[in-house]
């Protein structure tokens, strides 16, 4: 039996979303213009790990069923075939279309290989991200990838059966579709709130608050209306004023009882460029500091927040 790494991308999806969920036949797809999908290679039984581009791991699970290598000459096979199976997933196809057409204006020849396989798909209690011991996978291209460092595979299995918090890399202003789905899953379990339905940045990536951090992240809802827009939580100059570098960029009047515990550009103009100063520095400090920072702000104004992503984090 082999271990192959799969890659997915939510920019390829109609919604821009990887729906996640344990499925007991999960159906995949691959094709390749002039060559064989590179699932040509999979056998019933084979281990499969999930992952989300340039992110990480998310499910796991055994090949169930590989189906037959379809075979298309034309953009109107292609056509014939996505309407007779009645395909919804537009936007994947329309990218594979392009893709073909573009092929055949230079090669009449060419052909699209297209197949399907199966997984029982389980996902992973946390997400394993592309960091530290199996950073490595980050960089492969391949859609799927066998894995065949052994050191690899005992990082992931260790990983799986005992999740422990890891160490970025960067910060990044983009929520990855993994720690989303991750926290998602983790507030429903925690709080029975009918109205919110999604993950938003606490500090606004706007003067650069991070996204790929669940210390920055929180649960809004429709009828919080985006409650902060792109304002800046006092709590983060509160905690700044601590700091004898960063207290520089506070104003006294931004911690003022009457000033409110979101301040926009239209109670102070200076707030927000002020706060991209402070936030620079945070994250040039050393990481643990870093991330106790974004931490405290959140605290500031939600410690049942803190408890929560404490029990995630794993923290002591």
């Amino acid at each position: 039996m082999k271990t192959f790494l799969i890659k997915r991308n939510p920019d390829f999806t109609t919604h821009g979303v990887l729906v996640k969920r344990n499925v007991v036949n999960k159906e995949f797809s691959e094709s390749r213009i002039n060559s064989f999908p590179f699932s040509n290679k999979l056998n019933i039984g084979d281990k499969i790990l999930v992952s989300e581009t340039s992110y990480g791991i998310y499910a796991y699970g055994n090949v169930t069923k590989v189906d037959e290598v379809i075979e298309f000459k034309s953009v109107n096979e292609i056509l014939n075939y996505t309407e007779k199976n009645k395909i919804k997933d537009v936007k994947y196809w329309y990218n594979l279309i392009l893709r073909f057409k573009q092929k055949k204006e230079n090669d009449n020849n060419a052909v699209l290989r297209f197949q399907k396989y199966f997984i029982e798909q389980k996902l992973l209690n946390r997400t394993i991200p592309f960091f530290e011991e199996i950073k490595s996978l980050k960089k492969i291209q391949n859609s799927i990838y066998e894995v065949k460092d052994l050191e690899i595979l005992k990082s992931i299995d260790s990983f799986i059966k005992k999740p422990r918090s890891i160490k970025l890399e960067k910060f990044d202003s983009k929520i990855p579709n993994s720690l989303r789905m991750d926290l998602y899953s983790l507030f429903n379990q925690k709080y029975n709130i009918s109205t919110w339905i999604d993950i938003d940045h606490f500090i606004p990536k706007s003067v650069g608050g991070p996204g790929n951090i669940a210390e920055n992240l929180v649960p809004v809802g429709f009828s919080l209306n985006r409650y902060k827009s792109n304002a800046i939580p006092k709590g983060l100059f509160y905690h700044a004023n601590k700091n004898k570098e960063l207290k520089k960029y506070v104003k006294k009047e931004y911690l003022k009882d009457k000033t409110p515990n979101y301040i926009s550009k239209g109670d102070f103009k200076s707030s927000n460029e002020d706060a991209r100063k402070i936030i620079d520095l945070v994250k040039k400090m050393s990481y643990g500091d870093s991330i106790l920072f974004f931490k405290n702000v959140l605290g500031y104004h939600h410690p049942k927040y803190i408890k929560v992503i404490e029990e995630f984090k794993g923290y002591t």
